[in-house]
């Protein structure tokens, strides 16, 4: 069996394995999640932004 591969690599895996396999779930679960929260973020800062520019305005 020279030059041939003999053992199952990462291709040789069925769709049960694939689909099994929690190795990157973070990763995924991070790039849903984090957009939300850095659009709260900027919402929160924008909100608090405004809220200075109107005490500012009513103690003028």
């Amino acid at each position: 069996m020279r030059g041939r591969v003999t053992e199952k690599g990462e291709a040789g895996r069925g769709p049960a394995a694939l689909a099994a396999d929690r190795q990157g779930a973070s990763a995924v679960e991070f790039a849903l999640v984090a957009p939300t929260l850095v659009l709260l973020l900027l919402g929160i800062l924008e909100f608090s932004l405004l809220m200075a520019a109107e005490v500012t305005l009513s103690n003028a």
